[in-house]
């Protein structure tokens, strides 16, 4: 994957308190990261004269990293095994031991880096399935609760995701 492929620029619904992104310093043009907080009036309505002037603002001036594996393991999964459909898209599995609820359960994710869906699910084991005509893996997971599935783009929206389900 090429650098500028781990990369996209967000849009001002994405931040939120602990939000990751990077930008770029006007003096040596690198990108430095940083944690958004919280946005005061003023710098709400600098960031939305930034986003509708493009002299302002560019894409290459902010940008915040995709969702990938190294997340996953940096934070504690293991991975179990990647499943890879008919096309070659590839959704990755992983498992991390966590609190729910106040009991010990396995927290089981499928995430496909191509689409940025993830299904989340506590106690729960997998099978695959191919659905034809479309070439798409069916994932079903059994004897699990399944806590959400859906798009997540970014390391910020998957530890606010886990925040909002309760999972430390």
């Amino acid at each position: 994957m090429r650098e500028q492929d781990k990369y996209y620029t967000p849009k001002l619904g994405e931040f939120h308190p602990g939000f990751e992104y990077e930008y770029q310093a006007e003096i040596d043009g690198e990108f430095k990261p940083k944690v958004h907080t919280v946005f005061t009036e003023k710098e709400k309505h600098d960031w939305i004269n930034a986003c509708t002037d493009p002299d302002i603002f560019a894409p290459t001036f902010y940008r915040v990293k995709w969702l990938d594996h190294d997340d996953f393991t940096g934070l504690g999964f293991q991975v179990l095994q990647p499943l890879t459909d008919k096309i070659g898209s590839v959704s990755m599995v992983f498992e991390k031991e966590v609190h729910h609820r106040g009991e010990k359960k396995d927290l089981l994710i499928i995430y496909n880096e191509f689409s940025k869906w993830m299904l989340v699910s506590v106690n729960g084991f997998y099978g695959t399935e191919w659905l034809d005509p479309d070439f798409k893996t069916r994932v079903n997971i059994r004897s699990g609760n399944t806590l959400f599935a859906g798009e997540i783009k970014n390391v910020s929206e998957f530890m606010k995701l886990l925040k909002q389900l309760k999972v430390a």
